[in-house]
C-alpha cells in the first residue's frame, strides 16, 4: 500500500515535474520545520530549505508552508497575549520580527490574511 506521503510526493512530481530526490528532500525538511515551529527560534534553519524551494518558488509551491508558518505564530501570539504570559511574549514577538525579516529579505510574499501584524 502507497503512503500519503509517497502519494503526494509522486503527485508533486508529476505535477512540476521536478527531480524526485530534490522533492523528498525539500518535502521532508518543511514537515519538520513545520511539526517543530512552536519551538524554532533560530530561524537560518528556514534557510537552508528556503535556499532550495526559492530558487524554483514557481515550480515547487511552498508558499503554503510559509502561510502556515505565519498563522501559526500568529496563534501562538494571540494565546501568549491573552493569557499574559509576560516571560513569552518577548520570545514569541522575537520569533515573529526574525519570521518577518526572513520572508521580507526572500522577497517572499503571503496574502493578507496571513500577515503576522506588528502591533506589539
Amino acid at each position: 500500500m502507497v503512503s500519503a506521503i509517497e502519494t503526494v510526493k509522486s503527485k508533486i512530481i508529476d505535477h512540476y515535474h521536478v527531480d524526485d530526490q530534490v522533492v523528498k528532500s525539500t518535502y521532508d525538511e518543511a514537515v519538520q520545520l513545520d511539526h517543530r515551529i512552536a519551538t524554532l527560534t533560530d530561524l537560518t534553519q528556514l534557510n537552508s530549505i528556503n535556499n532550495k524551494v526559492t530558487k524554483n518558488f514557481d515550480s515547487i509551491n511552498m508558499k503554503d508552508v510559509f502561510i502556515s508558518i505565519n498563522s501559526n505564530i500568529r496563534l501562538m501570539h494571540e494565546i501568549i497575549t491573552e493569557k499574559r504570559r509576560v516571560e513569552e511574549i518577548e520570545l514569541i514577538s522575537q520569533i515573529k520580527n526574525d519570521f518577518n525579516s526572513f520572508t521580507n529579505e526572500h522577497q517572499i510574499i503571503l496574502s493578507e490574511n496571513s500577515d503576522i501584524d506588528d502591533d506589539d
